[in-house]
């Protein structure tokens, strides 16, 4: 409780079943993202161990952001949030070139 009121941890679970329980939650959660984001996310922290500065690394993911714009997750993303829906992601397959247009 003390790890929670000092921002150590972000919740306190009662048992190792409801350990158990969240860790499958939080699985889920992440196997529903884009595929494409999550590589894109652990690149990122990947780099925060290197010897980049802090600008490079800010360009680093900035440069990761736009590339992954240009993936049909993307147009995926908006058009299920749009609509309402869960999202459908393909996979880290192909990229749309930036001429192709939304569906939405």
């Amino acid at each position: 409780e003390e790890a929670l009121a000092i921002g150590l941890v972000s919740e306190v679970l009662e048992s190792p079943a409801a350990l158990m329980s969240r860790v499958g939650q939080v699985a889920q959660n992440l196997a529903s993202a884009a595929p494409i984001a999550l590589v894109r996310i652990k690149q990122n922290l990947l780099a925060s161990d290197s010897e980049l500065s802090f600008t490079d690394h800010l360009g680093l993911e900035a440069e990761n952001h736009a590339r992954s714009g240009y993936h049909l997750d993307a147009l995926e993303a908006g058009a299920s949030f749009v609509q309402k829906r869960p999202a459908s992601f393909a996979g880290i397959g192909r990229q749309r070139e930036p001429w192709e247009q939304s569906k939405l």
